[in-house]
């Protein structure tokens, strides 16, 4: 079939593809669908689509397709999406793709994701980004990231997070953190903190903390404690204070180190 001539087939005819039929496209003849044609694709027809295929489709088309299509595709085809495909997907699109899907994105596509995208993905989405694709999530991206998906990480992917994206969570994100979580942060993302994420620290997150990480601590981060958090660290934690930052502590701090 020439490309004019698919081109002008109708949604109708399109949508009766089959999934072997769909493999059979050539990447011309992929390219030259409509947005209409595209969207009129079975679940079965795109998931036949070659990956060589559905990289030469244009962002337009990408962009056609359903949130049912797009969940369909798999881990291949969303790793073979170029960068400018994935930035062009609208947020209810990202957040249809499998979590598969999200697991095989290229670290790039990563990277090519927008700040609204990165703010729709799920808590199960985020859950499936590997530590190499976590490394990638660009600083605004990783603010814009809901508290439930940010809780939901695994101590393996916050023990990846850089001090560039420590430093970008917001308060409530790190108020949003289970114990287990801050005690799996590097020193170096932890001394990136912001002092108003760390008076965001609970006590029983401050409970996770390890000895190494409560050494490391800046003096702005110890004076932005709250007592009663200090208060709380048990007796080895608290003897990992070094003496610069305890001569950095307010009086009532100190008093809560003896509560």
């Amino acid at each position: 079939v020439q490309t004019a001539d698919l081109a002008a087939f109708s949604t109708a005819a399109v949508r009766g593809l089959t999934s072997a039929q769909a493999v059979a496209l050539t990447s011309a003849q992929a390219q030259a669908l409509t947005n209409g044609q595209v969207a009129a694709l079975t679940t079965a027809a795109v998931r036949g689509l070659e990956t060589a295929d559905l990289a030469a489709m244009s962002a337009g088309q990408v962009g056609a397709f359903t949130t049912a299509q797009m969940a369909a595709l798999s881990s291949g085809q969303i790793a073979g999406l170029t960068t400018a495909q994935v930035a062009g997907l609208s947020n209810a699109q990202v957040a249809a793709i499998s979590t598969a899907g999200i697991a095989g994105m290229e670290t790039a596509d990563v990277v090519a994701l927008t700040t609204a995208q990165a703010g729709a993905l799920t808590s199960a989405q985020v859950a499936a980004l590997g530590t190499a694709q976590i490394a990638a999530v660009q600083t605004a991206d990783l603010a814009a990231f809901s508290t439930a998906a940010v809780r939901g990480l695994t101590s393996t992917q916050v023990a990846a997070l850089t001090s560039a994206q420590s430093q970008a969570l917001t308060t409530a994100q790190v108020a949003a953190l289970t114990s287990a979580q801050i005690g799996a942060l590097s020193t170096q993302a932890l001394v990136a903190l912001t002092t108003q994420a760390v008076v965001g620290l609970g006590t029983a997150q401050m409970a996770g903390l390890t000895t190494a990480q409560v050494a490391a601590f800046g003096t702005s981060q110890v004076q932005a404690m709250e007592t009663a958090d200090i208060a709380a660290l048990n007796d080895t934690q608290v003897a990992a204070f070094t003496t610069t930052q305890l001569g950095a502590m307010s009086s009532p701090q100190l008093s809560a180190l003896f509560l």
